[in-house]
């Protein structure tokens, strides 16, 4: 397919198309449920989902200050909260679970392990918790 899918035929990519296209294209990204594709859409629907990530206001918490690759932020709305983790780092991290959320809605990466007192994030993984 034309531009690997990613524009229609008609339409100049900004980017230039890869040699690889033919493996990594937007059919390919569609079947794998881990790709870049799949994950922006699934970024968008929880989005959708939640009205807090849409109006909710936004506390950057601190509980990570021994740990500079993690970014932990909640938002919060009338509705609800979600909670937003984030390892930057190439190590697992252990962190204080101040965010007021347990439940594991959507995981980037491997799983963090959630207890009421700490969270245990993965390497190079993101997740919400609600």
């Amino acid at each position: 397919e034309p531009n690997a899918g990613f524009c229609p035929s008609d339409v100049k990519p900004w980017l230039p198309v890869l040699d690889n296209h033919r493996e990594v294209n937007v059919e390919t990204q569609k079947g794998d449920q881990d790709s870049l594709f799949n994950t922006y859409r699934m970024l968008l629907h929880l989005r959708k989902q939640h009205i807090a990530l849409q109006e909710g206001a936004l506390t950057l918490l601190d509980e990570v200050r021994d740990h500079p690759g993690v970014l932990v932020y909640r938002r919060e709305h009338q509705v609800g909260s979600v909670c937003v983790i984030i390892n930057f780092g190439l190590e697992a991290a252990v962190v204080e679970n101040r965010t007021c959320c347990q439940r594991v809605v959507y995981s980037i990466g491997a799983a963090a392990q959630v207890a009421r007192a700490s969270i245990t994030l993965p390497p190079y993984s993101g997740h919400f918790l609600a």
